[in-house]
């Protein structure tokens, strides 16, 4: 308050002191220029330059303002599009944890979704088809959630081979996980896919990757009774799967009996 009081004051001491300056001696300024004159008094171009400037700057200012103002629009829209997408994205996840799969998927597979969440929501969408039994419909989610965000390649695999174990495609799983570099999640669902195939080979070609991540003895002993009954007579196909089972299933009472009793030359057994 008592600043605004003073600048007031300034600014009146200043004009008295300009008008009595003018009052005393207005000026005279002449401008020529190829035949052409203008005759005024020294303070009215004063006042001229300083009006040219005041419109000068309120032109630059102008111009600022509107350059930043439609920023900031852009940022308050993009605003309130992140806003309604993250809306939108929690209640289509909420609908598919409460299993309303098709009220989940419009909500998920919106048109407004930047891509950062879309790939994401396509994932979802494409959980919630499989629950649907709309195969197709789950295939195009996952190639559409890779296209938009490369980065969700593994995962859309993953994701795939998790829905194939559910709906009990134990081929389709095989396929997703033999395509990635297994952790403890992937290999355990491949040994569970291996469960389900009862494909005795497969299982011991996956053997040697399995027993770096999971605890493997019991399938491993099973898979080698099958594969020992498989190939009884044929010695050179036994002794080579029997090299290579793991120490655990070398040793077992029950793999080393059916080993013996499934070769053909028992001298060296």
């Amino acid at each position: 308050m008592k600043r605004g009081l003073l600048l007031l004051m300034v600014v009146i001491a200043v004009a008295g002191y300009l008008g009595t300056l003018i009052a005393r001696d207005p000026g005279y300024v002449l401008v020529a220029y190829d035949g052409y004159s203008m005759q005024t008094s020294l303070w009215v171009l004063v006042g001229l330059f300083l009006g040219f400037f005041l419109a000068a700057y309120l032109l630059f200012w102008s111009v600022s303002f509107f350059r930043y103002s439609s920023g900031v629009v852009r940022e308050w829209r993009g605003a309130k599009k992140e806003v309604r997408t993250s809306r939108l994205a929690r209640k289509g996840l909420t609908l598919l944890a409460e299993g309303e799969f098709d009220r989940a998927r419009k909500f998920l597979d919106g048109p407004d979704e930047n891509g950062d969440a879309k790939g994401m929501n396509f994932l979802s969408a494409a959980r919630a088809a499989n629950n649907q039994g709309d195969h197709q419909g789950r295939e195009t989610y996952l190639r559409q959630a890779v296209e938009t965000d490369p980065s969700l390649s593994r995962a859309a695999i993953v994701l795939s081979a998790e829905l194939a174990l559910r709906r009990r495609d134990p081929a389709a799983a095989l396929t997703a996980l033999n395509s990635i570099k297994l952790n403890s999640y992937a290999a355990e669902m491949k040994l569970q896919a291996l469960k389900m195939s009862d494909d005795w080979r497969a299982s011991m070609a996956a053997l040697p990757e399995l027993r770096k991540l999971l605890q493997t003895e019991p399938f491993e002993n099973e898979i080698a009774l099958i594969g020992l009954k498989a190939e009884a007579g044929n010695d050179t196909e036994l002794n080579a799967l029997f090299r290579s089972l793991g120490p655990s299933a070398r040793y077992s009472r029950e793999v080393l009996s059916q080993y013996v009793q499934s070769l053909s030359y028992k001298a060296h057994a």
